[in-house]
């Protein structure tokens, strides 16, 4: 198959033009593979045991061959990525050290000794951002609103609410949007099986009662785009009707099959599986300084893939559009497909943000009475703001967090756009954008 252009191709054609290895991480299955190997003279495919051996033996050879080598899926242990990250730029007087290297990675937490210097890049991939799904043609760019001055928008693509609930639940990987609906749920739990009996083992963690992962996982997705505290999570990983089982003195809770799994144990979860890149969650913004007041840090929550979210609690397209309810329910100001919504557009506008080196973070006072959906943050410390809203046109309501946040930060908000399921980009006259989904690019 032809491999098609992605948002992060412009970056790492970039970073190759200086670097001498470059790593991509991200979860699996985001599309690194196809993305280097596009790029590539020769590959390795790490998680081949033989080749794995072969290259583990001798890691210098890959510095004699010419072009470039991509070392696929390599453990962050192994020595040929070791020594891939360890070297300096290629010196075309040094016949020895000719190649450039691409490294793909799905742990995203580097190891204490990886010899990560400045000759070395580094992306974070992520999956098919909405620009990417050839839904529409993005008529509104997030580079131009950057630049600050309010420029005009424009643009209209109606694709109705069906549309955006089946890219919910297409999934965003590559691999699987093109399968049938029931083999796609199927790999879906075969994703999620293998990060609980392979991912997690490989970084040391024997997963002793996968039910209880598989409870605390599905109660995260429901808790998606939220900032649920971690302790109403695990409460709701156990079943109601069941109570949490107590060590041999009485002072429980204890993990325990049909039980919510213990705050250490949820803890090594979380870690692990943000470490996996499965988990994704947005910080909270940190800046509360002067009139913004205190700012909470906690973190909202979001799966790599929504899809992964709506096949963890069980929803189908039905379920969304008729806003059932589903089991565990945990606090939120709004529907599933809302919550599902925003964590789709929130992935997007992730992927479009790399390019620009923005800080992408959701904003919320400690009192809980202001908050905005996410504030993309420049290397000069001024903001684009953002809400995300389900629904065709904003209401009132939608804009008041905005019309706050400009009050309160004067001229470091370079802009402020409402993404919206509706039909059409323009600029209101209080000068907020609003942007269909589809329309917004990088």
């Amino acid at each position: 198959m032809t491999y098609r252009r992605r948002v992060v191709d412009d970056e790492l054609d970039e970073m190759l033009t200086a670097r001498s290895s470059v790593l991509i991480e991200g979860a699996r299955g985001v599309g690194a593979t196809a993305t280097a190997s596009a790029r590539a003279s020769v590959t390795f495919d790490l998680s081949d045991s033989a080749q794995s051996e072969v290259l583990a033996a001798d890691p210098t050879q890959i510095d004699a061959i010419a072009g470039t080598v991509l070392l696929d899926a390599a453990p962050s242990t192994h020595p040929a990525r070791t020594h891939a990250l360890a070297r300096h730029p290629a010196n075309p007087a040094n016949p020895a050290n000719r190649s450039q290297c691409i490294v793909t990675s799905q742990v995203t937490r580097l190891a204490l000794d990886d010899p990560f210097e400045a000759h070395t890049g580094r992306i974070r991939m992520r999956p098919l951002s909405l620009s990417e799904r050839d839904l529409a043609t993005p008529t509104v760019s997030l580079g131009a609103l950057l630049g600050g001055g309010r420029p005009p928008v424009s643009g209209t693509r109606d694709l109705g609410l069906t549309t955006y609930v089946d890219e919910i639940l297409a999934s965003g990987f590559p691999a699987l949007r093109p399968l049938p609906t029931r083999l796609r749920a199927a790999q879906l739990d075969r994703y999620l099986d293998s990060a609980i009996e392979q991912d997690l083992p490989a970084l040391g963690l024997r997963v002793r009662r996968p039910l209880i992962l598989r409870s605390w996982l599905r109660a995260y997705a429901a808790a998606t785009s939220t900032t649920t505290t971690q302790r109403a999570i695990a409460d709701a990983a156990a079943p109601r009707d069941a109570r949490a089982p107590r060590d041999a003195r009485g002072n429980g809770p204890v993990a325990g099959d049909g039980g919510r799994p213990a705050k250490t144990t949820a803890i090594v979860y979380r870690e692990l599986l943000a470490e996996l890149g499965i988990l994704d969650p947005v910080p909270g913004m940190r800046d509360g300084v002067g009139p913004l007041g205190r700012l909470t840090s906690a973190p909202k929550h979001h799966l790599v893939d929504v899809a992964l979210a709506a096949r963890l609690v069980g929803a189908d397209a039905e379920d969304l559009l008729r806003g059932r309810s589903i089991t565990p329910e945990l606090p939120r100001a709004g529907s599933l497909l809302g919550a599902f919504f925003e964590s789709l557009v929130t992935s997007s506008i992730r992927v479009y943000a790399q390019p620009h080196r923005l800080d992408v973070r959701h904003l919320r006072t400690k009192d809980g009475r202001h908050a905005v959906d996410l504030v993309l943050v420049r290397d000069d410390g001024k903001v684009l703001a953002c809400e995300i809203i389900l629904g065709r046109e904003p209401a009132e309501a939608d804009l008041r967090e905005l019309h706050w946040l400009s009050g309160v930060l004067g001229h470091r908000l370079v802009d402020s756009i409402v993404v919206t399921s509706g039909p059409a980009a323009y600029r209101r006259d209080d000068g907020i954008a609003v942007v269909p989904a589809t329309l917004l690019g990088p």
